[in-house]
C-alpha cells in the first residue's frame, strides 16, 4: 500500500476541512533517526496518566490528531499531532494502541490491512496490526553522502498482502554495496534482498513513484524517461515492462477484476477557461498489460474512477468550450458546457450505460464509494480570493447523480485530494480546532473520533509571588484557574516586582505590564536583525540579546551580543561572540554567555570580561545558574558530527561550570538531548530534563545540593518522572515546592513533596480544580479581551496586584530614564494609529520633557511657504547663498537652482527623481542623473551629466552601468563626482573631465549607502544588509580603514570640516543609534537614540544637526554635534511641504520653511506676531 505524503498532509492540515488518505504506492520523507524499543516503557499506559506528586494539568487548549491514514478494513485509523507524536486508533474502542514520539515518519497498511509499514529515520520497520508488535526491521547501510549533514530520503512501499517491501535505493542511500535502483526485501525473509531494475533512469533528480497494484508482483512506476513523464506497468518476477504511457497520467486500480483505467485529466486552480483535447480511458488488463479497451470521450476530461469490481467506469466530463466557473457558488444549471456531465461506461465494451449533469457547480474530481453505489465529487467554486478555486466535497448517487448531502464539506483544491472509501477524513486548521471523524456517506453520522490532545507546552515561569505562572502563551492565576492567552511570546520571565513580564514577540524585547496588559518599554529590531535569545535581569534594568543580522551571501554575518542598560539607552554594548545562551546572575552583577565551548562572565554594567572557562564541548540550550552564584549549569547535546538521518538522537549532555575554581565537567549524559536545567530559588535542588526519544523516555532528574551548589549523589540523580512525552522546559516555585513542567502532553504543576505533604500542600496554597481562558491579550496594542460568554478576569481585582515587597525595582520597570531634552507637541492630527498601538518612536518622544510654551502651531501661509509647496528641498551651498530644489509634482519634474531670496536662477533638464540631482559646496556644480534612455533590450547605461552654475551649461555627459543610479554628490573642493550604480558599486568621476577614476563593487545596488568627505580623501561606504563601514581613497578606491558599527547602518552624514562622521545604526524599528565618528583618532566621540532619518541639515558650520524622519509618527531632532546632546524634539505627524521645518544658519534656531518665517526654536513669546 502507499506511504502517505507528509509534504502534502502537511499542506492539506492547513485549509478548513481535509480529506484522508487510502491509496497505494511508496512515500518519499526526510528522516529522522533512531531504533525503537517498548523493553522498559509502555507509552500507552503512561500516557494520560496522572500520577500522585501532580497537581494540576494547566494546559487547556487541545487539539485533535489529523487523521492521516485508516486500515482498508476500518479497524486502525492513524494520527498525529502537530509536532509531537503520531497515534494508532483502535477505531472500535476509540483507544490509542501505539504511539510514537515523532511525526516525521510515514505509514501505509497493506491492503489485505494485516500488517502496517512505518519509515522513519533510516529504518524500515513493519508491525502485526492484530497487536502492533513489531515484526521485522531494515535498518539502512547508505554510501556517505558529501555533507554529513545531508538529510536521507527513504522511499518504501508494502505489497496488497504485506509479504514484500520494495525500497528505492537511489544514489545508494538504502545498501551501500548495491547500485540496483530497487531493492526487493521479503518480511518473513529479512536477509534476503533482490535487486530490481526498471527501464526508467536511475540518474533522475527524483526517484520515480512507485507503488503496488493487485498482486504481489505487479508495481506502477510514474518518472521521466526520454524528457517525458512515463508510467510503467511492471512484473516484478520477470522484472519486465507490461505497460507503457506517455503524459500525465492517472491510473485507477480495479483490484478484484485486476483490471487498470488509465487516462489524462485536466485540472485548473484558477478560474482560467479549459484548453485541452477530448479525453479517452484506456482500460487495461492488469496481468497481460494489455489495453482491452479504449473509451473515446464527447469532451475534457475531468477525473474519472473505476470500481473494484470493475463493472463500470465513471468520468467527469467537461465540453471542450467550456467557459470559466461562475463566479456565484449558488448558479442553475445552463446550456453553456460550463458545467460538467458524469458519464458512466461498461469497461468491457466502452458502452455508455448513464449520463447525468444535475450538479450545480463543475466537477473536478470523483470517486467510488466501495460499494460503487456512491460517489464522492469535488465541485469548483470561487474561494473570494484573486481567481482561485477552492473545491466543495459532496456526495451523489449511482445512478441518477443526485446529490445526497445538502451541507457538502469544503476544503481548498490541492491535487489528488480524494480517498476511495465510505468516508470523509477532517483536521483542525492553524488556530481552528476541529472534530476529526470518520463519517458515513450520506448521513454525515461519525462512528468514531479521535480524542482531544492537550497543545504541546514548550516553556514555563513562576512569578515571584507564586500567585501566577506562565506556560506557552498562557498566563495563568493558579488560586481561581483564570487565564490570559497572549501568543506569539517567547522567553518570557516575570520580574521582581510580581507586577511585570519581560518576553520577546518575533524580533522585539518587551516588557509588559500585566494587570494593565500593555508594553511599557520595547525595542524593535527591524527585519535585518533577529534575536536569537533575549533575556533581562530581575529588576528590569539590563537586557541582553544575541544577535544574528542578515548579511551577503559572501560574508556570513557574524553573530554578536547586545547589552542595553535601560538607564543609558543612548551607550549600548555590541560585541562579537559565539554565545548561543545567555543567563544573568540572580544579583544582576554578571551576565554569562554560553557557547559551544566556552563560558563567558561578564560584569555590568560595563560589560567588561571577568573571566572565560572552557567546558566539554556541546550545543547548549537551556543554563541556570546557583543563586550562590558560585555554580553554574548548562544542558544541551553533543556537537560530535553524525549523519543527519542519524544524529537527532544525539548525546544529551548536563555540564557544571565551577565559576570559583574555573574549571567544568560533564554531570550526566543520555541518549537523548538535554531541553531544559533549573534550579530552586532556595538553592537545594537541580533539575534538568531530557527530550524523549524511541527508545528513551523524558525524563526530569533531580540532584541535591550542598550551601556551595554542588550536587551531593553526583552519579546517582533521583528520577522524579518518565513520560512518553518530551520534557521541554522547567520553573521552581517561590517557595522551592513546586515544579511547573512544560512537556508534549501540556504544562503541569508537580509537588515535590510526599504525598501527604502533596496533599496538605494542595489544600493550604487554595490551587484552582479547573483552569479555563477568560481573557485574550495583544502584546502590540496592550489590549485585553473578555474571551466569549466569560464574566471573570485573570486578577481578582484587575487594577492591583498582590505583588512582592521589592517596591525599589518597581519605578525602574515601569519606566526609562527621564530625558533632558524638551518636546514640542506641533498640534497636527495623527494619522493611521492603529487602536491601542503604541509605536517605538511615540514611546521614544513620551520619554522627554514637554516644553512649557509647547503649544499648537498657527502654521503660515505666506507666499514663500505657498511657492515652496511645490518643492522639495535639495543641498545649499556652503555660503548658503543658492540652494537646489525638485519639483514635487507635474509630469516632467526638475531640479532648480534659487538664490539666497528664493528667487530661482535656472531650471535643468527632466530628471526621475530628487535624489537624481546635486549641487556642489562651492556652488559651482550641478551633477545631474539624466533619464534613461531606451535604445533595446540589451540597453544597461545611463547618463551622468555635469553642470556649471556659472554659464548654464552643461560641462560633461559620462556613462555608468544599470538602470537607475543613487547617492549622487560632489565634494567640497569641486574634485570629484560620486555615485552609486545598480550594479552595486560605488563609482567616482573625475568633475574636470567625467572620466572614471574608481569603482568599488559591494553586490548589494538597493542597500548601497556610500558619503564622499567634504575634504575629498575619504568614501564612507556601508550596505544596509550587512554591518561595518569601509573609508576608501576615491581616486584608488582603495580600503584605507573600516568603522566597526555592529548593526545595520541606515544612514551617514560628514560634518563639513572637521573629519567627522555621523553614522545612523539600526536600533529599534524606526528608530537609529546615532554615532559620531572620529576619522583621525579611530574613537567614536557621542552617540544618541534617534529615529531613523530620512533627512539630515545641517548649519554652515556643522555644528547644528536637524535629523528628520518622515513616517506614521514623524520626528525632528535637533542635536549639537560636538557632544551630541539633544536640545529639542519636535513631534509634528504629517508636516505638509509649507510647513517644513529649517534649520538655521547658525545658532541652533528651528524655522518653519525658511529662517524669514515663524521661528518655532528656541519658542518667541506668544505676544509677539507670527
Amino acid at each position: 500500500m502507499k506511504l502517505n505524503n507528509l509534504a502534502r498532509v502537511r499542506a492539506l492540515a492547513s485549509a478548513l476541512m481535509l480529506l484522508t488518505w487510502s491509496l497505494c504506492g511508496c512515500e518519499k520523507i526526510p528522516q529522522q533517526p533512531s531504533a525503537e524499543t517498548n523493553a522498559h516503557l509502555s507509552a500507552i499506559e503512561l500516557a494520560g496518566r496522572k500520577a500522585p506528586n501532580e497537581l494540576a494539568q494547566l494546559q487547556t487548549q487541545d487539539c485533535v490528531p489529523r487523521l492521516i491514514s485508516v486500515s482498508p478494513d476500518r479497524r486502525l485509523a492513524v494520527g498525529s499531532t502537530f509536532i509531537t507524536e503520531t497515534i494508532v486508533y483502535d477505531v472500535q474502542q476509540g483507544l490509542p494502541v501505539k504511539r510514537w514520539p515523532t511525526v516525521n515518519n510515514a505509514l501505509s497498511f497493506s491492503a489485505n490491512s494485516k500488517r502496517l509499514l512505518r519509515v522513519y529515520g533510516d529504518q524500515i520497520s513493519v508491525y502485526d496490526t492484530d497487536d502492533m508488535a513489531r515484526i521485522q526491521t531494515w535498518t539502512a547501510n547508505p554510501k556517505l553522502p558529501t555533507q554529513r549533514t545531508s538529510p536521507l530520503y527513504l522511499m518504501a512501499a508494502i505489497s496488497p498482502e504485506g509479504q514484500h517491501i520494495l525500497v528505492a535505493n537511489k544514489d545508494q542511500c538504502f545498501h551501500a554495496d548495491s547500485e540496483a535502483a530497487y531493492i526487493l526485501l521479503q518480511v518473513d525473509n529479512p536477509e534476503s534482498r533482490i535487486e530490481v531494475q526498471t527501464p526508467l533512469p536511475k540518474d533522475d533528480q527524483e526517484p520515480p513513484h512507485f507503488e503496488f497494484v493487485g498482486s504481489e508482483n505487479r508495481l506502477v512506476f510514474h518518472g521521466i524517461q526520454a524528457g517525458q513523464k512515463t508510467s510503467l506497468l511492471f512484473d516484478l518476477q520477470s522484472q519486465k515492462t507490461l505497460y507503457s504511457t506517455t503524459g500525465e497520467r492517472t491510473l485507477r486500480l480495479a483490484a478484484e477484476a485486476e483490471l487498470i483505467a488509465s487516462a489524462q485529466v485536466t485540472q485548473r486552480e484558477s478560474m482560467s477557461e479549459l484548453k485541452a483535447s477530448p479525453g479517452q480511458i484506456d482500460i487495461v488488463d492488469l496481468n497481460s498489460g494489455n489495453v482491452i479497451k479504449e473509451i473515446p470521450l464527447n469532451g475534457i476530461l475531468r477525473d474519472f474512477d473505476i470500481t473494484d469490481s470493475g463493472a463500470e467506469v465513471i468520468a467527469a466530463v467537461q465540453q471542450s468550450d467550456a467557459k470559466a466557473p461562475p463566479k456565484q457558488i449558488d448558479v442553475p444549471q445552463d446550456s453553456t458546457g460550463r458545467l460538467t456531465t458524469l458519464q458512466r461506461f461498461k469497461p468491457s465494451t466502452g458502452e455508455m450505460i448513464g449520463e447525468s449533469s444535475e450538479l450545480e457547480l463543475p466537477v473536478c474530481a470523483i470517486r467510488y464509494t466501495r460499494s460503487g453505489l456512491a460517489c464522492f465529487v469535488g465541485m469548483e467554486y470561487p474561494n473570494g480570493y484573486e481567481d482561485e478555486l477552492s473545491a466543495k466535497l459532496g456526495a451523489v448517487q449511482i445512478p441518477g447523480g443526485k446529490q445526497v448531502n445538502d451541507k457538502p464539506t469544503m476544503t481548498k483544491l490541492a491535487g489528488d485530494f480524494l480517498a476511495r472509501g465510505n468516508r470523509i477524513g477532517g483536521a483542525q486548521s492553524p488556530g481552528i480546532l476541529e472534530t476529526v471523524k470518520d463519517q458515513f456517506l450520506a448521513t454525515d453520522h461519525a462512528i468514531w473520533s479521535a480524542s482531544k490532545q492537550p497543545f504541546r507546552a514548550y516553556e514555563v515561569a513562576f512569578a515571584p509571588t507564586g500567585n501566577l505562572c506562565w506556560f506557552s502563551d498562557t498566563l495563568t492565576n493558579l488560586a481561581t484557574g483564570n487565564q490570559r492567552l497572549i501568543t506569539d511570546l517567547e522567553d518570557v520571565q516575570f520580574l521582581a516586582d510580581g507586577e511585570h513580564v519581560f518576553a520577546r514577540t518575533s524580533n522585539s524585547p518587551l516588557i509588559i505590564s500585566i494587570t494593565k496588559g500593555t508594553p511599557v518599554w520595547r525595542s524593535d529590531f527591524d527585519t535585518f536583525i533577529w534575536p536569537q535569545q533575549s533575556v533581562c535581569t530581575l529588576d528590569g534594568r539590563f537586557i541582553a540579546s544575541i544577535i544574528r543580522p542578515s548579511g551577503l551571501p559572501n560574508q556570513p554575518p557574524k553573530t554578536r551580543l547586545l547589552l542595553v542598560d535601560r538607564q543609558d539607552q543612548d551607550h549600548p554594548l555590541w560585541q562579537e561572540c559565539d554565545a548561543q545562551r545567555l543567563c544573568f546572575s540572580k544579583d544582576g552583577k554578571s551576565l554569562f554567555a554560553v557557547g559551544k565551548r566556552h563560558v563567558q562572565q561578564l560584569s555590568l554594567p560595563d560589560g567588561e570580561l571577568v573571566q572565560e572557562i572552557a567546558i566539554p564541548e556541546l550545543e547548549p540550550r537551556d543554563v541556570a545558574v546557583h543563586p550562590n552564584g558560585r555554580q553554574l549549569f548548562i544542558a544541551g547535546q553533543s556537537t560530535a558530527p553524525k549523519l543527519y538521518f542519524r544524529g537527532s538522537a544525539r548525546t544529551g549532555m548536563l555540564v557544571q561550570v565551577n565559576l570559583t575554581g574555573n574549571q567544568a565537567s560533564t554531570l550526566q549524559t543520555i541518549k537523548a538531548p538535554m531541553n531544559a536545567v533549573t534550579i530552586s530559588p532556595d538553592g537545594s535542588h537541580l533539575n534538568a530534563a531530557n527530550q524523549a526519544q524511541e527508545s528513551v523516555p523524558g525524563s526530569i532528574w533531580q540532584w541535591n545540593l550542598d550551601g556551595n551548589g554542588q550536587p551531593l549523589q553526583r552519579d546517582n540523580p533521583a528520577v522524579l518522572l518518565e513520560s512518553p512525552y518530551g520534557i521541554n522546559d522547567l520553573a521552581f516555585s517561590p517557595d522551592s515546592k513546586q515544579l511547573l513542567i512544560a512537556a508534549g502532553d501540556g504544562a503541569r504543576l508537580w509537588n515535590l513533596q510526599t504525598t501527604n505533604e502533596t496533599e496538605m500542600a494542595s489544600k493550604q496554597r487554595k490551587l484552582a480544580k479547573h483552569f479555563q481562558i477568560v481573557e485574550y491579550g495583544n502584546s502590540w496594542t496592550g489590549q485585553i479581551r473578555r474571551a466569549n460568554g466569560s464574566k471573570a478576569t485573570l486578577l481578582d481585582k484587575p487594577e492591583t496586584l498582590d505583588v512582592a515587597s521589592n517596591k525599589a525595582s518597581t519605578k525602574l520597570i515601569d519606566s526609562q530614564a527621564d530625558a533632558n531634552w524638551p518636546s514640542l507637541d506641533l498640534g497636527t492630527p495623527t494619522n493611521n494609529r492603529r487602536s491601542g498601538n503604541v509605536s517605538e518612536i511615540e514611546r521614544w518622544l513620551a520619554n522627554g520633557t514637554k516644553h512649557p510654551s509647547s503649544k499648537p502651531v498657527a502654521w503660515n501661509r505666506s507666499e514663500l511657504a505657498q511657492l515652496l509647496e511645490r518643492y522639495e528641498l535639495g543641498p545649499r551651498s556652503q555660503d548658503w547663498k543658492t540652494r537646489l530644489a525638485y519639483e514635487s509634482f507635474g509630469r516632467e519634474r526638475h531640479h532648480v537652482l534659487f538664490d539666497d531670496q528664493w528667487k530661482p536662477i535656472f531650471k535643468f533638464p527632466r530628471v526621475d527623481n530628487d535624489y537624481h540631482g546635486t549641487l556642489s559646496a562651492s556652488g559651482n556644480h550641478v551633477a545631474l542623473a539624466l533619464p534613461r534612455q531606451i535604445t533595446g533590450l540589451g540597453d544597461n547605461v545611463l547618463e551622468i551629466q555635469l553642470w556649471e552654475t556659472e554659464t548654464q551649461q552643461p560641462r560633461w555627459t559620462a556613462e555608468v552601468i544599470g538602470t537607475h543610479v543613487s547617492g549622487l554628490e560632489i565634494d567640497a573642493l569641486d574634485r570629484y563626482v560620486k555615485v552609486n550604480d545598480n550594479g552595486g558599486a560605488v563609482v567616482v568621476l573625475d568633475l574636470m573631465t567625467g572620466q572614471q577614476l574608481g569603482r568599488y563593487p559591494t553586490g548589494r545596488a538597493s542597500n548601497l549607502i556610500s558619503r564622499l568627505s567634504p575634504d575629498a580623501k575619504l568614501v564612507a561606504v556601508a550596505s544596509r544588509g550587512n554591518s561595518g563601514v569601509r573609508l576608501l581613497d576615491p581616486q584608488t578606491m582603495q580600503q584605507q580603514a573600516i568603522i566597526p558599527t555592529p548593526s545595520r547602518t541606515l544612514w551617514m552624514q560628514w560634518l563639513p570640516e572637521s573629519g567627522h562622521l555621523v553614522i545612523g545604526q539600526a536600533y529599534g524599528r524606526s528608530m537609529s543609534l546615532a554615532t559620531c565618528w572620529d576619522v583621525s583618532n579611530a574613537t567614536t566621540r557621542w552617540s544618541k537614540q534617534v529615529p531613523n532619518a530620512q533627512e539630515v541639515d545641517l548649519d554652515q558650520a556643522g555644528r547644528w544637526m536637524l535629523v528628520h524622519h518622515r513616517g506614521q509618527t514623524s520626528a525632528s531632532v535637533l542635536l549639537n554635534t560636538d557632544n551630541g546632546q539633544i536640545h529639542a524634539v519636535f513631534a509634528p505627524t504629517r508636516l505638509k511641504a509649507s510647513q517644513r521645518l529649517v534649520l538655521s544658519k547658525s545658532g541652533g534656531k528651528v524655522y518653519q520653511t525658511d529662517p524669514s518665517e515663524l521661528q518655532l526654536w528656541p519658542p518667541v513669546d506668544e505676544r509677539q506676531p507670527d
